[in-house]
């Protein structure tokens, strides 16, 4: 019996059917051009490791955009630079973790509404460059108003979070700063300033950590 072809082969010339094409070919292509130059590098293991995990995000990835094929004829182009943007970011990262996090934010920037151009850019730039442990800390910590690197022991406000200055948390502060995820709240006497997470921080957090845009998108 001949196979019937797939929800996105049945969408011909539309953007689904260009989305699906790019996630399949993108993965051959990555290693293709890696061979060329680093054929030594590409008999290790770990690049082995690293192809396999691609493969089967892309494949994940495919398969969450084929049940909503709808909300992707309806992309606007802020959201459609975000979807891409995190597919190719899927191509330098070996953090399975990152990869679980690129494939929700791909999901998801089929619900995430009223981007404006800068926004779209600036989500795009920090899904890319976080990591799967900075990512984590944003999750976990979004509830507190304050992030405080300090060695103090002193009693502090509930709503501050209290980071030792030689811990891997402050590693993780520091990139999130960069990142412009945390960024300048307030002031103190001679024990470093206070940060607070940025306006930006609940969209990127809806992008990581929502699991079923169909709720909005249907």
């Amino acid at each position: 019996m001949k196979n019937q072809p797939s929800v996105i082969e049945k969408v011909t010339g539309g953007l689904p059917a260009q989305i699906g094409t790019t996630l399949l070919a993108g993965a051959g292509a990555s290693i293709t051009s890696l061979a060329a130059l680093l054929p030594v590098l590409t008999s290790a293991l770990a690049a082995l490791r690293q192809q396999e995990r691609v493969e089967a995000t892309l494949a994940a990835i495919t398969s969450d955009l084929e049940q909503h094929l709808s909300a992707l004829q309806r992309l606007t182009d802020e959201q459609y630079h975000l979807l891409t943007e995190s597919v190719a970011a899927t191509f330098q990262t070996n953090s399975p973790k990152k990869l679980a996090y690129l494939r929700s934010a791909i999901r998801n920037s089929l619900a995430i509404e009223n981007l404006v151009p800068q926004e779209s850019a600036i989500l795009a730039r920090i899904v890319r460059d976080i990591s799967a442990e900075e990512a984590d800390f944003v999750v976990k910590h979004f509830q507190y108003k304050y992030i405080h690197v300090t060695d103090s022991t002193s009693e502090r406000e509930v709503y501050t979070l209290c980071v030792p200055s030689r811990s891997n948390d402050s590693l993780t502060v520091a990139g999130l700063e960069s990142l412009g995820v945390l960024e300048f709240g307030l002031a103190t006497r001679g024990d470093g300033n206070l940060l607070r997470f940025s306006v930006m921080t609940a969209k990127l957090i809806f992008l990581l950590t929502t699991s079923d845009p169909a709720r909005q998108t249907s």
